[in-house]
């Protein structure tokens, strides 16, 4: 059987990666929660749109932290980013960037892959819009999101198997 293609979400705690990973992949299977750190294994889906499929993988959210339990999961998104053929980078479109998305954006720039950056939460009042705010992370690919309600996800869809080797 042929391997999947193998799409990471990355992305700070909170920023609805988990959300994505359950609707992308039409599951339960990851944890919600308000509480930061709630993902610390990786998930994996697969998922399939148009005929094409991919395995989606869930990773713990990248913030420096002092618990053990949440170092271990935070070194495993630069081996589980070099092992995948897509990053999608999601950044919460009603608070700012910060340090820790910078950080994670030099690593996943490092990487060399293709690399969606998605600007989640566009359902809120608080979202901004300003795509030229979110370059400064490096990404030429911006897409807008909601992963809890399901705007802009077909798009989303598109642009990952346009990306992905088939």
């Amino acid at each position: 059987m042929k391997a999947l293609s193998r799409v990471i979400i990355v992305g700070q705690p909170n920023v609805g990666k988990s959300v994505l990973f359950n609707r992308l992949t039409h599951s339960n299977q990851a944890i919600t929660s308000h509480v930061a750190h709630t993902t610390r294994d990786q998930n994996r889906g697969r998922v399939s749109h148009n005929g094409v499929q991919f395995e989606l993988v869930d990773s713990a959210g990248f913030a420096k932290t002092t618990d053990e339990l949440n170092k271990l999961a935070i070194s495993q998104i630069d081996s589980a980013v070099q092992s995948s053929d897509l990053v999608i980078f999601v950044a919460d479109g009603t608070t700012e960037l910060n340090n820790n998305d910078l950080k994670l954006a030099k690593i996943v720039m490092k990487s060399g892959l293709p690399t969606l950056l998605l600007i989640n939460k566009l359902d809120k009042r608080e979202f901004r819009d300003d795509f030229s705010y979110y370059r400064k992370l490096g990404f030429e690919n911006i897409m807008q999101a909601s992963a809890q309600n399901g705007l802009g996800i077909s798009d989303l869809l598109d642009e990952i198997i346009n990306k992905i080797p088939r």
